[in-house]
């Protein structure tokens, strides 16, 4: 939990770091003075050929601003993918190793005349046109079972393994989450575990705290 705290704070104050480099506060300032000067000057002029050569400034002005602060955003999103794609995926395997069984959403035992573990219920469920969905059958952790393409691409976005069937498979919602159990208690779960919403948090507070710095800095 400690590593995804300390992950979440670096990559989100190099988030800030890079952007503000790339885009500098001194540089929006003088932007949008001279985007106010010119507009003030518009109003004062009535010659067409200086018309269409402050609205070119105007369009080169704003076109230079919004290219400039876009290649800042993707070049400061580097870190966050980066770790995303590399040490993300590793560093959940080592922490679902330490589940103690898998949890899901709903939780459908309650549907059941007699209670059952997650993984019984897991195993008695099928997905239509394609078989039993148990652990033993092959659904790894963090997997949605989903019967809209909404909700599919959603939890593929989250980067659980999404499941589209044809017809649902339990009443409502429209989705089963299951993934390794750690009693989650951050009010995003199921979609976020612990150790997800930790780094979530921390990235943002990094990337506040990189943007104070650097701006206290020029």
């Amino acid at each position: 939990m400690g590593g995804s705290l300390v992950a979440g704070t670096v990559v989100g104050w190099l988030f800030a770091v890079i952007w503000r480099r790339c885009a500098p506060a001194a540089i929006n300032r003088r932007f949008w003075a001279s985007l106010g000067d010119t507009a003030r000057e518009l109003l004062a002029v009535d010659e067409p050929r200086r018309l269409l050569e402050l609205y070119r400034r105007i369009w080169v002005g704003v076109g230079g601003y919004v290219m400039r602060n876009v290649g800042g955003l993707a070049l400061g999103c580097l870190p966050v993918g980066l770790f995303l794609v590399f040490a993300a995926p590793p560093a959940l395997d080592l922490w679902n190793r330490t589940a103690d069984g898998i949890a899901l959403y709903p939780e459908v035992a309650t549907t059941r005349r007699t209670p059952a573990a997650p993984a019984e219920i897991l195993a008695g469920l099928e997905i239509p046109g394609a078989g039993p969905i148990g652990m033993s059958s092959g659904a790894p952790p963090r997997t949605a079972i989903c019967w809209t393409e909404t909700d599919c691409t959603v939890f593929q976005l989250l980067g659980f393994l999404a499941i589209e069937t044809p017809e649902p498979v339990l009443p409502a919602p429209p989705y089963l989450v299951v993934r390794p159990r750690h009693h989650d208690i951050n009010p995003l779960w199921p979609y976020l575990g612990d150790l997800e919403f930790v780094f979530v948090c921390a990235l943002m507070a990094g990337s506040v705290v990189g943007l104070v710095r650097s701006r206290a800095m020029r």
